[in-house]
C-alpha cells in the first residue's frame, strides 16, 4: 500500500468504526488507534510514527465522545439528585404526616378508653337498675301485695 492509500484506509477506517459500521473489529469495539489499525489491516506503529496526524485526529474524537459522554452522565446524575431531592421532600411530609397522625391515634386510644370505662360504669348502673325496675314490677303486678295493702 502506498502513502495515499494507507492515509485513507485509516481515514475509511476512523470514519467507520466512528458511524458504527466497521468490517474487521467487533461493533462493540470503540475508537482507538489500535480499533483503526486493525480496520485498516495495519499495524498501531505505522499510525504513530507515519501518521501522527492521524493519531492525533483518533485521541481527539476519542476524547470528545469521552467529554460528550460524561456530560452526558453529569446530566442524567442532576436529573437524578433532583429526583432524589424530590422524593426526600417527599420522605419528610409523610414523616411529618404519620407523626401527626400517630398523635391523634394516640389522642383517640385514650378517649376509646375513658368511654370504654365510661360504658362499663353505664353498664353496671344499668344492670342495678334493672333489678330495681324488675322488682318494682313485680311488686305492681303482683296480687297479693294488692292483697295486703287492703287489709
Amino acid at each position: 500500500m502506498g502513502n495515499d492509500q494507507t492515509r485513507r484506509a485509516i481515514e475509511l477506517a476512523i470514519s467507520r468504526i466512528t458511524k458504527g459500521r466497521p468490517k474487521q473489529v467487533q461493533l462493540s469495539r470503540k475508537l482507538s488507534i489500535a480499533s483503526v489499525a486493525e480496520e485498516a489491516g495495519i499495524s498501531n506503529a505505522t499510525i504513530h510514527n507515519r501518521y501522527p496526524d492521524l493519531a492525533e485526529l483518533i485521541r481527539q474524537k476519542t476524547n470528545k465522545e469521552s467529554r460528550e459522554k460524561l456530560v452526558k452522565k453529569e446530566k442524567a446524575l442532576q436529573g437524578a439528585d433532583l429526583l432524589i431531592k424530590e422524593l426526600r421532600d417527599i420522605l419528610a411530609e409523610r414523616d411529618a404526616d404519620l407523626k401527626r397522625i400517630a398523635i391523634v391515634n394516640l389522642r383517640l386510644c385514650t378517649e376509646k378508653k375513658a368511654l370504654q370505662e365510661q360504658n362499663a360504669l353505664l353498664a353496671k348502673e344499668n344492670k342495678q337498675l334493672e333489678g330495681v325496675n324488675r322488682d318494682l314490677l313485680f311488686k305492681i303486678n303482683s296480687p297479693r301485695s294488692q292483697v295486703k295493702s287492703i287489709r
